[in-house]
């Protein structure tokens, strides 16, 4: 299997982005093995961590926006209408 299929099935996307960048970019060149590694974790979990964040950020919403429907009173009211005399 190829690296990016191995990323894919593992669901590691950022890391594999991170990857791609430190390929491209030579300034990674001149770091550990240990570091260039741990650049890739850390680029995987902040992503991760960021994703979870915008969900929870999003069912928040939901909720609060539950809230204020359940709020509202929609039962028809009774108005009475005053006949001219």
């Amino acid at each position: 299997m190829q690296i990016k299929e191995l990323t894919d099935k593992l669901k590691l996307d950022a890391l594999y982005g991170a990857l791609q960048e430190q390929l491209i970019n030579s300034n990674y060149d001149e770091l550990p093995f240990e570091k260039r590694v741990q650049l890739l974790l850390e680029a995987e979990l902040t992503f991760k961590e960021n994703k979870k964040i915008v969900r929870l950020q999003q069912q928040a919403k939901m909720h609060e926006k539950g809230l204020l429907l359940r709020r509202l009173n929609l039962r028809p009211h009774a108005v009475s209408i005053k006949q001219p005399s």
